[in-house]
């Protein structure tokens, strides 16, 4: 899966946990709010959240996600996200 942004920046180790308190229930209006790098941060790590839940659903051929970022926000569920780094040599 592809972002128009650093996942480093926000997956910082090979297995990382989201937790409730790690994403943002509107990304629209958090971004406003506070424009601050702790605040993109759960911004981008819901988008990772909601983008993994609707090709989860797709694959499964579900008519919904079932693991929004939402959906985490209002729980004390967590996801484990296992990120894959991509190494691209130039020759």
């Amino acid at each position: 899966m592809e972002f128009p942004f650093n996942i480093n920046d926000c997956l910082t180790e090979d297995i990382c946990v989201v937790h409730s308190n790690n994403v943002s229930m509107d990304q629209q209006r958090s971004y406003m709010l506070s424009n601050n790098n702790n605040n993109q941060v759960k911004i981008d790590l819901s988008k990772i959240v909601d983008s993994m839940g609707t090709a989860s659903a797709k694959a499964q051929g579900l008519r919904g996600a079932i693991t929004t970022a939402m959906k985490l926000k209002a729980s004390n569920h967590r996801v484990y996200i296992l990120k894959e780094i991509k190494i691209v040599l130039l020759v």
